[in-house]
């Protein structure tokens, strides 16, 4: 930082401190710089992204039975295979929801048998069912009602298996 001269008076060395500190201030500016180009970049794309999005994808968030049977029923196999996908989703929903509520009460009750919590079954599939199998019950359920068609999907692919498989 400093060093003595002959008579003995301490002397800083300006020019290496101003160098330091313009060093700094040159690493500062581009790192402010290249942080602002990344804000602006973010704030443009969002909003870029906002104005395009779709205004009728904000107006119905849900698929409706009707869409559901155009997906199920379309001659496209890619397409069908989206229909046994939501469908096997939400068959294995519900499965993993019951397991999850019969352990959080067992929890809580512990002294109860397993059969107590039979309560929480809404279907009973009869041992082992094709995933086809369940599509066809549903695809032939909102054949069947078509004035139920404005529901949203996931009820009436829960009615479907309730009617198709009640439990005993």
């Amino acid at each position: 930082m400093g060093e003595l001269d002959r008579a003995g008076v301490f002397k800083i060395n300006l020019t290496k401190e101003r160098d330091i500190m313009k060093t700094r201030i040159i690493i500062f500016k581009r790192w402010m710089g290249w942080f602002l180009v990344g804000f602006w970049f973010f704030v443009i794309t969002l909003l870029f992204v906002l104005c395009l999005s779709n205004e009728d994808a904000h107006a119905q968030s849900y698929l409706t039975g009707k869409d559901l049977l155009e997906i199920c029923t379309s001659k496209q196999e890619s397409t069908q295979r989206e229909c046994l996908g939501y469908i096997y989703g939400f068959v294995r929903g519900m499965a993993y929801q019951r397991s999850v509520t019969t352990t959080l009460l067992g929890n809580i009750q512990p002294k109860k048998p397993v059969e107590y919590f039979d309560w929480l079954k809404v279907y009973c599939l009869p041992g082992v069912v094709k995933m086809k199998k369940i599509e066809s019950v549903v695809i032939i359920y909102l054949l069947n009602n078509p004035n139920e068609l404005h529901v949203s999907s996931s009820e009436l692919v829960l009615k479907s298996l309730i009617k198709a498989f009640p439990c005993k």
